[in-house]
């Protein structure tokens, strides 16, 4: 007779078994709410106690105790344990040592991704595929149909017009074709392994490009040997064909900074591409080996703002000096000799840097600089006294 309780086999292992539906929403939301809050406030020190027992292993535990601790609190509530490993994934790609678990997670991810997709395909019930197939099918191109009629519907309400209008509604699944197909064969697939690199070398350089490569043949000039690392293999060959050496690899990976000697070296410059990847890269760095000196390239003058905020004091912007020698040539061609044009230069440059560390104090890179009404207000504040010096200045250094 005891048998007859088989029925509610495993509904003690729920947190919503029994509840109301409104109880149930409640029980719900608040463990999405804990997941969230915890991910937010308790990461970070989880993982600097991990950090510091200096075991990659822990950090890889870690991370799986939290997605599967995650995935199963889901499930206890109700709901899919995907979710919940979305979920986790959420909370680790925020945390500060995202970067670390990315490279200690990288050899498993092969691994886990086909596990994943084993499971996602094990759970399928051809049968019931078959029978369906014709509404299945009807179900997924209305569902194509009405995103496109949103979009489009959200096209007019922004004003879109002509083809710009057609290219949003459409683009949700002409892109995923054109991503899916058309892309790849056209892409070059580049699965060359990062190179060997010493790590006795004090200089570590992120690009070898227009920047990175200028700035290491100043310095090897000088003597200095750097350890200079690109991503592009075309660009790496070219250089080994002019005597250049320059190493293969992805600087905005941690494993790859380690294996190039960066806990060690004394200097570290960022010339890569991407105003992203280079703020990541100085707050990942500044963050883990505090004592390097980072100079980084700034893209524009807000990106200026993003690497103050990052917390780099050596930031070049990568147009900023060829301006200021136009600038000093158009003072030339007006009639200024050199020494002249040179003041009147070195005059705005000093002022200039120096507003802008006065408006650093107010940026903010979760708001935008047209929306940051302090930084706004700082700088209408402050304008009025900067021109008048500047103007001071310029007048003086011309009358020389």
């Amino acid at each position: 007779m005891s048998h007859g309780g088989g029925e509610d086999h495993g509904t003690d292992f729920s947190l919503v078994a029994g509840l109301a539906g409104w109880q149930t929403a409640l029980v719900t939301l608040g463990a999405i709410a804990a997941v969230i809050a915890a991910g937010s406030y308790l990461t970070g020190p989880l993982f600097r106690f991990i950090a510091a027992a200096n075991l990659r292993e822990l950090f890889v535990a870690a991370a799986l105790m939290i997605v599967v601790g995650i995935a199963l609190l889901m499930t206890l509530v109700g709901l899919s344990p995907a979710l919940g490993t979305f979920l986790a994934g959420v909370v680790l790609a925020n945390s500060e040592y995202r970067h670390e678990l990315e490279s200690d997670i990288d050899p498993f991810k092969g691994l886990l991704l086909g596990l994943f997709f084993m499971t996602v395909g094990a759970g399928i019930n051809f049968g019931l595929l078959g029978e369906n197939l014709a509404l299945i099918i009807g179900l997924t191109l209305g569902l194509i149909v009405l995103k496109a009629l949103v979009l489009y519907g959200l096209a007019v309400v922004f004003k879109l017009r002509g083809s710009d209008r057609w290219l949003l509604a459409l683009g949700l699944a002409l892109f995923i074709l054109y991503d899916r197909v058309i892309v790849p064969r056209y892409i070059e697939t580049n699965d060359r392994e990062a190179d060997e690199m010493p790590q006795d070398n004090k200089i570590v350089i992120a690009g070898h490009g227009r920047v990175g490569g200028l700035v290491s043949r100043i310095l090897h000039g000088a003597g200095f040997e750097a350890t200079v690392i690109d991503f592009s293999s075309v660009q790496i060959e070219m250089l080994k064909k002019f005597g250049a050496r320059a190493y293969y690899g992805d600087a905005t990976r941690p494993d790859l900074l380690h294996a190039a000697g960066i806990a060690e070296a004394k200097l570290f410059v960022i010339a890569i591409d991407g105003k992203d990847q280079i703020t990541e890269l100085v707050r990942y760095v500044g963050h883990h080996y505090p004592n390097v000196h980072i100079i980084a390239r700034a893209v524009d003058r807000n990106h200026v703002y993003d690497l103050w905020h990052a917390g780099c004091r050596d930031i070049i912007r990568e147009t900023y000096d060829s301006s200021l020698r136009m600038g000093r040539s158009a003072f030339e061609a007006l009639g200024a000799n050199t020494a002249q044009a040179q003041a009147a230069v070195d005059a705005f440059s000093a002022l200039d840097r120096k507003s802008m560390v006065a408006v650093a104090a107010h940026y903010d890179p979760d708001i935008p600089s047209i929306e940051n009404q302090a930084m706004i207000d700082g700088v209408h504040a402050q304008r009025g006294d900067w021109e008048a010096e500047l103007a001071a200045q310029m007048k003086a250094a011309l009358a020389r």
